[in-house]
């Protein structure tokens, strides 16, 4: 992922935009640009603060947790601290940052993936690499500010995320059959377009193309059940996905988490670098279904609860909030 904005230098000043923040590119793409010589100029477009912040939080998260014996009170004063520091920089109003800014720090800390999976992610569309590496990471803050805090199992987790929808990994699709999959994305009912052989034809090979990856992830993670999150990219928080149609009583908290940062990002070309405010609560209203759906309302408030318990505590136990 470049975090910058990388721009050619032309002698008569002008400037060329090469390669776009947030955009994907190959790793030796950039060194191919510097190998010609040309007279390059970087615009960086991470919050140094915010990242400054975030990794010096999580050097002291890591070594607690590589620890033999993890101590549990202080994980949980991590925990409280962890909090604090981002109540006010991603819930309120005081500082701007983007999703540019969150997908980079988190992946800084819990990207670790095989060169064998590194080559199949670098092989998704980069529509679909973007939108995963961002809601892989929105998912991992999600699921810390409700308690979850063993460093292996949000790795894990991000890990399975960064692979949802799978087969699109896989150029097989006919032009139709893609276009099918991406209507499914947006307006669920596994049958509006296709006549009914195709459709079940089209649902039977991705769901076994789904089987193949998840087996390829269950041999790179330790907590196995996660894949099954893999089989969930067309359900929806009000219960109208396919195949379970599941609904918010069906639902524990991280599978919401998971559906929910699925669901809040479109497939884009890249990864938004243009600071916002308020950055938790604009991610739970990027989508009305979403907003308006009663377990996104229970999500911000039980959000809103886990600041606000942590903001009371003074190195006292915080109680994990759940859905």
């Amino acid at each position: 992922m470049v975090p910058f904005d990388l721009y050619w230098v032309k002698r008569n000043g002008k400037k060329v935009l090469l390669k776009n923040a947030g955009s994907f590119s190959k790793k030796n793409d950039i060194q191919k640009l510097i190998d010609k010589e040309l007279n390059l100029e970087c615009d960086f477009r991470l919050s140094e603060s915010f990242l400054n912040g975030f990794i010096s939080l999580f050097v002291r998260y890591l070594e607690e947790q590589r620890s033999s014996y993890p101590h549990p009170a202080k994980i949980q004063e991590w925990r409280l601290s962890f909090l604090n520091w981002m109540a006010p920089i991603i819930w309120e109003d005081r500082e701007s940052i983007s999703d540019l800014d969150i997908a980079f720090a988190v992946g800084a800390v819990f990207y670790q993936v095989s060169d064998e999976l590194e080559n199949d992610f670098l092989s998704f569309p980069l529509e679909v690499q973007a939108r995963n590496y961002t809601s892989a990471a929105f998912a991992v803050l999600f699921a810390m500010c409700l308690g979850y805090d063993d460093f292996n199992f949000l790795k894990d987790y991000y890990t399975t995320l960064l692979f949802m929808d799978y087969p699109f990994l896989v150029d097989m699709w006919s032009e139709n059959e893609y276009l099918f999959l991406l209507q499914e994305r947006k307006l669920p009912g596994l049958g509006e377009s296709l006549s009914s052989g195709v459709k079940k034809k089209v649902i039977k090979r991705y769901a076994n193309l789904n089987s193949a990856g998840i087996e390829k992830i269950c041999n790179e993670i330790d907590n196995k059940g996660l894949v099954n999150y893999l089989k969930w990219s067309f359900e929806r928080v009000n219960g109208t996905g396919f195949p379970k149609g599941l609904n918010q009583r069906e639902m524990s908290d991280l599978d919401m988490i998971t559906i929910f940062s699925y669901q809040a990002f479109d497939l884009i070309g890249k990864i938004n670098s243009e600071p916002e405010r308020k950055l938790f609560k604009n991610y739970l209203n990027l989508k009305t279904e979403c907003k308006s759906a009663n377990l996104g309302i229970r999500f911000e408030r039980v959000l809103n609860t886990a600041f606000a318990k942590a903001q009371e505590k003074d190195g006292g136990f915080l109680e994990i909030v759940g859905l």
